[in-house]
């Protein structure tokens, strides 16, 4: 990947054709999430896909993918309808690799990650809910606790949005949950993990909770 962007790119058109092929035979589309622990911005990585890639793909796959000369993964398989591409994202709204521009570069589904060690992070996740983004929450959850409801930010300045909570870790078919919304995921401890190393972008179980620029609500 790091060495030769372009042909990994091409790896990668082969590898999801051939799952979308495996979740055909179960009945089922396939949803696929390009970034784990980082946000490298896929939809600005471009790779040639010849008549000869897509004939290939086709006889060996069953999957019809589009052909070009500077194609991203979305506009590879713009035409595959039981493919879903989504994605969390913590990057701003407006950033150069920010949700509007996954979205515009054909990305059916982004949630914003709520940055907790950002200072502008809850007006940060005010303005993705306002354009129509739902938002991750991090929380230290307890296992006896009720769920969560709602979630509302209150921004320093500009006003304040409450948006419905979904339990984050029922599934991650973030595509079914309402947008926008607070998805709420539990923080998963590791034994023996130091909790200090977590807090910078975990938020505590708690009501009301003040950050730098404003307060969050965990509403039961």
């Amino acid at each position: 990947m790091v060495a030769d962007p372009v042909t990994f790119g091409r790896v990668m058109v082969y590898a999801l054709a051939r799952e979308i092929a495996r979740a055909r035979r179960d009945g089922l589309p396939l949803a696929a999430r390009l970034c784990g622990t980082d946000e490298t911005p896929w939809f600005r990585r471009l790779f040639p896909v010849s008549v000869a890639d897509a004939e290939r793909i086709r006889r060996r796959f069953g999957v019809h993918v589009s052909t070009g000369e500077r194609l991203n993964v979305a506009e590879t398989f713009a035409d595959v309808e039981d493919f879903i591409l989504y994605e969390y994202l913590k990057a701003h709204v407006d950033h150069a690799d920010g949700l509007r521009a996954w979205r515009a570069a054909g990305w059916h589904d982004l949630t914003a990650s709520f940055a907790k060690d950002r200072n502008t992070a809850v007006s940060d996740a005010v303005r993705a809910i306002r354009a129509g983004f739902r938002v991750a929450f991090p929380v230290m959850l307890d296992k006896r606790a009720a769920p969560l409801r709602s979630v509302t930010l209150r921004p320093d300045r500009g006003v304040s949005v409450t948006i419905p909570a979904v339990d984050g870790d029922a599934t991650d078919a973030r595509w079914l949950d309402p947008s926008p919304s607070g998805v709420i995921l539990k923080y998963k401890r590791s034994r023996g993990a130091d909790l200090s190393a977590v807090a910078g972008f975990v938020l505590p179980d708690a009501p009301i909770l003040r950050l730098c620029d404003g307060v969050v609500e965990l509403n039961r």
